[in-house]
């Protein structure tokens, strides 16, 4: 259940929903997906800000397909104010490590969850604890300006580790396994 009088932008539509393979697990909505700042009310790779567009450029270098990703943040709720984003308190990822737990439940073929920082490997790590060992973590940079301007080696991880999760999730989905891999 949300928290009270926050804003949680809901599920990009032209993303996976339900039907994800691959999370890929953010710090916190900017206010260009919060809807109390005028934005447009989903975490999305289409709305108009820094991150969001790098997300979008990695995503199609990268191979992921869309309709198996879902976008998500450890913190779904805007945490700025009027004038700028800050960063998440611990009590924070806490709480939101605890709606993630429930988003999880939701996602019967999620595959790969892929941690975008700090924060969202910390909120992961206290969700992941909890008998979620269907899926693979992978780790990388957050794709903010701040994290890659000046580190051209971070936005090549990011790359890197989105093709990785491709290829997680369609080995998979393959029929073809072994029959005794997990």
């Amino acid at each position: 259940m949300a928290p009270r009088g926050l804003d949680i932008p809901e599920l990009d539509p032209a993303g996976g929903g339900v039907n994800s393979r691959i999370l890929c697990l953010l710090e916190a909505p900017g206010p260009q997906a919060a809807q109390s700042r005028g934005g447009s009310g989903f975490i999305s790779m289409d709305n108009d800000d820094h991150t969001a567009h790098t997300m979008f450029q990695l995503i199609a270098d990268s191979g992921v397909r869309r309709e198996q990703l879902l976008l998500w943040n450890i913190v779904p709720w805007y945490v700025g104010d009027d004038h700028r984003i800050r960063g998440v308190k611990q009590g924070e990822i806490q709480e939101g490590a605890d709606l993630l737990a429930e988003l999880i439940e939701l996602l019967p073929e999620l595959a790969v969850v892929v941690t975008l920082g700090r924060a969202a490997a910390s909120g992961w790590a206290r969700v992941k604890g909890r008998a979620v060992s269907r899926t693979v973590t992978l780790n990388s940079w957050h794709p903010s300006g701040q994290a890659l301007n000046g580190h051209p080696e971070r936005y090549e991880h990011l790359l890197m580790t989105l093709r990785l999760a491709q290829q997680i999730s369609e080995y998979r989905q393959s029929p073809f396994r072994p029959s005794w891999s997990s």
